[in-house]
């Protein structure tokens, strides 16, 4: 499968959809994620437990080890927090919050990035030129450094970590789009639409957005499992989501300071869980960049 004919519209999504499969590790990913998703987005559902309900946790069953069974004859698989909490319920609790966080505010990010990378090119000039140096400014601040300065200034909270998180991520798509779309602005089909006397904001999204999809789909991927992670370094900071609204990482956080005294699970199973969640990510976006690039089909 030519990444070319991808990316020019003429393959159709069953080849794209093969030539990903081909791939074991790819397809490993893939069943991964979504059988993570599956567990996040049903874990009303699935979970043994509520474990953010107070009328439901026992404190007489808190810090139980893996394998445990509690006071009331409830059996733990992975033992339980220092809350009595059921880590399988907190862990896919956990997804629910990691995953949807990540998501959203990378896609909030994309939609923000997308539209200065096009406009900076399209506007081009000393304008375009100085929308660009802003952008190369804010990417040479690590993005754990500026979340941690949002964090600072708007303070905590899920809508404050969101906001964090957009603040640190659109400049990564600002710059793969530009670069796309300067060299889609000297296509031909750019200059029949300017013959056509179209609109500026129908040349940006009816025509060069749709050649810039195949790259910004790879790293919006790859941005979502860095958002997972950027976000659960502020909660195990202490900084990132209310004890309301638990995240892995703030799972990470609540049993880091019980390691030292052998109870290791509160700690471990909740970065095992999010350790997996972020390959599984990743696995999808380095598939998807080497289908969908076409420097790496050379």
């Amino acid at each position: 499968m030519s990444a070319a004919a991808i990316q020019e519209g003429r393959a159709p999504w069953r080849e794209l959809v093969a030539g990903f499969f081909a791939d074991r590790l790819a397809a490993f990913g893939f069943v991964l994620f979504v059988a993570i998703a599956i567990l996040a987005l049903f874990a009303p559902w699935l979970a043994p437990q509520d474990p953010y309900d107070l009328a439901n946790l026992n404190l007489s069953d808190g810090r139980l080890p893996p394998g445990s069974t509690g006071s009331e004859g409830v059996f733990y698989f992975l033992g339980t927090d220092d809350q009595g909490r059921d880590l399988i319920a907190a862990i896919m609790y956990g997804f629910r919050v990691s995953l949807g966080i990540g998501a959203a505010s990378s896609l909030a990010a994309m939609a923000i990035g997308t539209t200065v990378g096009l406009a900076a090119a399209y506007i081009g000039g000393w304008l375009g030129d100085a929308i660009m140096r802003i952008v190369d400014f804010q990417l040479s601040i690590p993005a754990v450094l500026l979340a941690l300065m949002m964090v600072a200034l708007v303070g905590s909270g899920i809508d404050k970590i969101f906001f964090a998180l957009v603040v640190a991520q659109w400049a990564y798509y600002a710059r793969t789009v530009r670069g796309i779309a300067i060299v889609e602005m000297q296509a031909d089909y750019v200059a029949a639409a300017r013959g056509l006397c179209l609109g500026p904001m129908r040349i940006l999204f009816s025509h060069l957005l749709p050649n810039c999809l195949p790259p910004l789909l790879v790293v919006v991927t790859i941005q979502i499992a860095a958002a997972i992670a950027l976000e659960a370094t502020l909660s195990f900071l202490g900084l990132g989501l209310p004890i309301s609204e638990p995240s892995l990482g703030l799972l990470l956080a609540n049993g880091f300071q019980y390691m030292l005294s052998g109870r290791y699970w509160m700690s471990l199973f909740p970065g095992i869980a999010l350790l997996l969640m972020i390959v599984a990510i990743n696995l999808i976006g380095d598939r998807l960049r080497d289908l969908l690039n076409v420097r790496l089909q050379k």
